[in-house]
């Protein structure tokens, strides 16, 4: 059936459910393709699942399977299945049924295969997922009903449409990598190798190669060895060896030797390995055991073999339940829970109930299905008087998404109590912040038994939902109560009685008792808001309500939590009066100790009208700071002050800070300008500022002017000294034969002009430019400042490295065999296009959220730890660092210990859970260099490491990094700003994550725990959102393709991590025959694009770079693909990224067509990869992914630089 058969016939069906919904009388509508409804609010009884199950398979089995209907039938049937318990779960009652899953799961199956071949399609399956909404997938416990035609489409269609699917999320990754199994070799190929590209579980690349010849396999797995060494994990290897056990054991004994070799040996005994050997003779495994184990630990080792590789027997729940009376469970043991089967683990419960205290948390454990029914039903086989502390014991350790979801099983057991413990138990679900959920399903347990007539539970729920679901933006007003008790279930509200009490006055009565309890508690000033707006609309406020909030926002103030006061004075206005006793009582004597905290009052706008006598103390006391010579007070708030003292000044030129000196220059008006001019000369790099200072001169001096005129930005005291020597007669005769002048004094300054000119012309011309830099020193001064090479971040910075530059384009300049491949004539300049700039004046208004600021502050605050490190003298940084961690990891065995020792009603399970938390960070050692994954991932798991956790990392990048010192500890004096926060996305997730670490994290599971400790998501968010705030101005770009010196350099240009490449860094060709191969030679179908701003300008610059690449699609679709888009940061962060894109495509798109190629793009799954480096620039790219058409490239040889495999990462753009 086709695309339109489907959707017209979609749109009668419901076409004719409109016309039946307005007849009169009007009638409920039918469920579709059911006869009734079954319930959706919690698990269903015996009687309607028997019921679905018949229904369902009688449907199954009569549609027409070249209907549309069959394949919604399917995925029907899947989803309302999903509410079925599963065999395992209730098997007392399942002894009792007739196979009616199996036979559901059958008849989906049989109706699969026999569907028309129109109805396997991909955009048969895209509709379903268009019409199912964001749960539409949600269907694990029946998901079988529907894997076959997920199926049938996967095996219909070819291997990047089937990557398409899954790009999509229409299916799994293992139902990709199971039709992978069925692909010809070469495409299986290329999906492990994708699968390895993205570091997936090793399970999904041993699902492809499953049935793969020996030898082919056995090449797969050596890689997966040798890739992950020492960090794959006890699950990993576990993979692998389920794949040996087919092979011969001659075939497979060297492969599991290799695997015990980089086996970390999480598991003593090797099982995960040794699986592979379960069927080889005994002998032969013994050889493999090592040679300390004595023979009672190898005796062991093979009993528990037996248990992980063959059926489980009566012997083995015997032996579980005698361990679940053990306090002190050895691994060995835990071992055996592992391996634990649910239906043997019931009937063990239901003999021996005095266990379960012992038994329940262990089978917790094992997170197996169906724990939560099981464990209830063993509490209902307990006497009566037991079943109070067990019940309770069991509501902690179950999983709420199951527990939540058998209110009937609960209410069978606690029916039968007295009223008391009924209620109390009732009351402990309600406010449980575990089990809130149960909330409507307890209440209407309750109401079904008897009317619900006790306040106290009601309250209850009314307290626990004003805590939770604040609704401040909600309209609310008349019977609110019984509007908060309908978000709980509708049914409650009939079954509150009069003896319950007034619904609103309930609902008033809980809004009060919460907000006087937040006002006690500083860090909920987020809910005080939002709970002040629910008073205010609800024209009730606790009494005594100003005292509170003026007690709370003087405790705030002086812990300087100035971002709450500000929050908490936005939601209550306080009288003038109170403000003012505030503001008096302030001391700031707990701020003093905080510079960034003094410095936020400070800076902002509204605070000094608020508290003016506190704005006054900020200041004096910034002031004084500063005066004692601790600047970081007062740098970056030096506009908040009309004059400042010169002794100020004085201490700023004693520590080099001139840029903040001369930012401010007005403020300080004893200053002597001078003597500034001077200083400013004495340092090389501060000549900018000279320029800006030489203005204010009475006299100012001409070579200066003559110099910033000329080279701008990149003007230095060897252009200066120049210039003096023209201007005044004194340069000499050879030198103004190299510059290209034949006068001295204005006219020789023209002549340097004009030749300068010249120069930089050159530098766009494929013609080599080294004479020019052979000439004289202003031009490579220039030159090295004009493409970045000591600036940048990435690649070379030495003078060595740079002669090394010089003397292979000598070389290749004088031999008459090239090797430099000409330009391409397509390949032409944009000229000058006009770009669109964002209005920097209102983005510098907008208001940050308090998630953002929040985040930003603890990032900003592990940045400013790590850059004390490398300030102060108190010995190496990193046996400070270990030293830190140390010293957390051991407080906090302490601290587990103690909650261990004093915790008398601490149940089993959290005992043992605890107890090994403590064994892991015991046994962790942190100066352990090859084990940095492992003991990461175990630090991670405690939220009081994070902090120490990020200096670390933080440090370790920096040290890596030493370009990016000096401007984290800018970003952490001048606080929240736009280009702060766009620098500290690409300082944290680019030069810390994936260039610093993510070398150290191969397994993805660790690596997702480490970006979790430094997630910049709401740094992302909040970039993006500031950037659209409207437009004002243009700037001018040029684009200018090169395959010459400028494209060896492109790396430094755009400050992409490109510029490094160990296999060609220029220090590694020393003798003069040894030139080692450029990039033009390397990627002969690259070619460079170097982007110019203010071209022809004094504020001309090179404003950043990126590579085309000629290649073909694995169709043979010829391409041009742009791949490391990188303007610099300051520069798109400027402008608008639309018209950015827009214009920059709409050029190269000429070149493609030129040359009969169809345009794509890189866009890979995270910043600072493949794509771009810039946050901003990438948010768009990977905004458009969803919009464009993938393409796969036809080989990863000429389209792979710096380790970055973009086969499956390009758009058709």
């Amino acid at each position: 059936m086709s695309k339109n058969k489907f959707e017209n016939a979609d749109n009668g069906r419901n076409n004719h459910r409109q016309t039946k919904e307005i007849k009169p009388p009007e009638p409920k509508p039918k469920p579709e393709f059911f006869s009734r409804a079954y319930p959706k609010g919690e698990r269903w009884d015996a009687d309607e699942i028997a019921e679905f199950y018949n229904e369902a398979c009688q449907l199954l089995e009569t549609v027409d399977p070249n209907s549309q209907d069959a394949v919604r039938l399917l995925l029907k049937v899947a989803k309302d299945g999903s509410r079925i318990p599963h065999a395992d779960s209730d098997p007392k009652w399942y002894k009792n049924q007739t196979g009616g899953r199996e036979r559901l799961v059958q008849s989906s199956k049989t109706l699969s295969a026999k569907l028309s071949s129109d109805l396997c399609t991909p955009e048969i399956l895209e509709k379903l997922n268009n019409e199912g909404g964001d749960d539409w997938d949600r269907y694990s416990g029946a998901k079988e009903c529907f894997l076959p035609f997920k199926e049938r489409v996967l095996g219909a269609i070819d291997p990047q449409q089937a990557k398409n699917l899954l790009n999509k999320n229409l299916v799994e990754l293992e139902e990709y990598c199971k039709a992978a199994q069925n692909w010809t070799y070469k495409d299986g190929l290329s999906a492990v190798k994708w699968l390895f590209s993205k570091n997936y579980r090793t399970r999904y690349i041993v699902t492809v190669v499953k049935h793969w010849d020996q030898d082919k396999q056995s090449e797969i797995l050596n890689q997966i060895i040798d890739k992950q060494k020492k960090d794959l994990n006890r699950f990993d290897l576990e993979e692998v060896a389920q794949l040996i056990r087919t092979w011969p054991q001659s075939e497979g004994m060297p492969l599991v030797k290799k695997m015990l070799q980089v086996s970390d040996r999480d598991d003593k005994y090797g099982n995960h390995i040794m699986l592979a050997a379960a069927n080889w003779d005994e002998e032969e495994i013994k050889k493999l055991m090592p040679s300390d184990k004595n023979e009672e630990e190898t005796a062991k080792w093979f009993t528990l073999m037996k248990y992980r590789t063959k059926p489980l027997t009566k012997k083995m729940v015997d032996r579980f339940v005698k361990w679940c009376n053990v306090r002190d469970a050895t691994r060995d043991s835990y071992q055996l829970a592992r391996g634990y089967d649910v239906k043997e683990g019931y009937e063990a419960l239901v003999a021996h109930p005095e266990n379960f205290a012992a038994v329940a948390p262990a089978l917790a454990k094992t997170g197996r299905d169906g724990f939560d029914t099981i464990s209830i039903n063993a509490v209902a086989a307990l006497p009566i008087e037991f079943q109070y502390k067990n019940m309770w014991i069991l509501a902690n350790e179950c999983s709420t998404n199951y527990f939540h979801a058998i209110p009937n099983k609960i209410l069978d057991v606690i029916s039968r109590w007295d009223e008391h413990h009924r209620k109390e138990f009732a009351k402990y679900l309600c406010t449980s912040a575990k089990n809130g959920v149960l909330n409507g399903h307890i209440l209407n347990i309750l109401a079904k038994e008897k009317s619900i007539d006790d306040p106290d539970v009601v309250q209850a729920v009314f307290r626990t939902k004003v805590e939770r679901d604040l609704f401040p933006d909600k309209e609310i007003g008349p019977g609110v109560g019984a509007k908060v008790a309908q978000t709980v279930n509708e049914e409650v509200i009939k079954h509150i009685t009069p003896a319950a009490g007034d619904p609103d006055k309930l609902i008033r009565t809980a809004y009060s008792s919460a907000l006087n309890d937040m006002l006690g508690e500083k860090e909920q000033h987020k809910k005080i808001v939002a709970m002040i707006k629910i008073g205010q609309k609800l024209e009730q406020l606790p009494e005594g309500m100003e005292e509170k909030m003026s007690d709370l926002l003087s405790n705030l103030l002086c812990k300087g939590n100035i971002e709450k006061v500000v929050d908490l004075l936005s939601a209550f206005k306080l009288s003038p009066e109170m403000l003012h006793a505030i503001d008096k009582r302030s001391t700031l004597e707990q701020i003093k100790f905080k510079a960034e905290k003094v410095r936020l009052i400070i800076s902002n706008n509204n605070f000094g009208e608020i508290f003016p006598l506190t704005y006054e103390k900020a200041k004096t006391f910034c002031l004084e700071k500063a005066l004692g010579g601790e600047l970081d007070y007062i740098k970056p708030v030096l506009t908040a002050f009309n004059q400042i003292p010169n002794e100020i000044a004085e201490a700023l030129i004693r520590a080099k800070d001139f840029e903040s000196l001369v930012d401010n220059i007005e403020r300080f008006p004893g200053l002597d300008i001078e003597a500034l001019f001077k200083k400013l000369l004495e340092s090389s790099n501060k000549f900018y500022l000279a320029g800006i200072i030489n203005e204010r001169r009475e006299n100012p001096d001409r070579a200066f002017s003559v110099g910033i005129e000329m080279f701008g930005a990149y003007f230095t005291g060897v252009e200066y000294k120049c210039l003096r020597s023209i201007l005044n007669g004194t340069i000499d005769v050879d030198r103004m034969k190299n510059l290209g002048i034949k006068q001295s004094g204005e006219r020789g300054i023209n002549d340097l002009r004009l030749a300068f000119d010249r120069f930089k012309k050159d530098l766009f011309k494929e013609a080599l430019v080294v004479n020019w830099l052979d000439k004289d020193q202003i031009f490579r001064q220039f030159f090295k400042k004009y493409v970045r090479y000591e600036e940048s971040e990435w690649g070379g910075h030495s003078e060595s490295s740079f002669e090394s530059l010089i003397r292979r384009y000598n070389h290749y300049d004088h031999n008459k065999e090239n090797p430099l491949l000409k330009l391409d004539e397509t390949y032409t300049p944009s000229g000058t296009l006009l770009i669109n700039k964002v209005d920097a004046e209102a983005r510098s208004e907008f208001v940050y959220s308090e998630q953002f600021i929040h985040r930003f502050n603890i990032l900003k605050q592990s940045l400013l730890e790590a850059t004390k490190l490398f300030s102060d003298k108190q010995g190496p940084v990193f046996n400070r660092l270990y030293t830190k961690v140390e010293e957390l990891r051991k407080s906090v065995i302490s601290g587990l210990e103690e909650k261990l020792q004093n915790s008398e009603n601490l149940h089993e399970k959290a005992r043992e859970n605890i107890s090994g938390q403590i064994r892991d960070l015991k046994n962790t050692d942190t100066r352990n260099l090859s084990a940095i994954q492992t003991n990461f991932t175990k630090l991670a798991d405690f939220p009081e490491l994070y902090e120490v956790l990020r200096q670390i990392v933080f440090a370790i990048s920096l040290f890596e990094n030493p370009t990016k010192l000096e401007e984290a500890k800018k970003l952490v004096r001048e606080g929240i700003s736009f280009e702060n926060n766009s620098w500290l996305i690409n300082f944290v997730a680019h030069t810390t994550n994936e260039e610093t670490w993510k070398k150290y994290f191969p397994d993805k599971e660790a690596w997702k725990k480490f970006t979790k400790i430094n997630s910049v998501l709401a740094l992302q968010e909040e970039l993006a959102r500031a950037q659209n705030q409207g437009l004002r101005g243009r700037t001018t770009l040029d684009f200018i393709p090169t395959r010459g010196m400028l494209m060896e350099l492109s790396g430094h240009i755009a400050d992409a991590c490109w510029a490094y490449n160990p296999e060609r860094t220029y220090d590694e060709y020393e003798e003069e025959d040894d030139y080692g191969a450029t990039m033009a030679e390397s990627f002969p179908n690259f070619t460079s694009l170097i982007m110019v701003q203010n071209k022809s300008t004094k504020f001309e610059r090179l404003a950043g770079a990126c590579f085309l690449l000629e290649t073909e699609a694995s169709d043979g679709t010829p391409l041009l693909v742009i791949r490391g888009l990188n303007p610099l940061e300051n520069v798109i962060n400027e402008l608008s990224v639309e018209d950015y894109m827009e214009k920059f495509t709409a050029y190269v798109r000429s070149i493609a067509d030129k040359q009969g190629r169809k345009l794509a793009i890189v866009i890979d799954d995270h910043c600072g990869g493949a794509a771009s480096n810039r946050p901003i620039l990438y948010n768009h790219l990977a905004g458009l992914s969803d919009k464009l058409t993938p393409i796969e490239l036809g080989s990863e040889d000429d389209s792979t630089v710096n380790g970055y495999y973009i086969v499956n990462d390009v758009y058709l753009i």
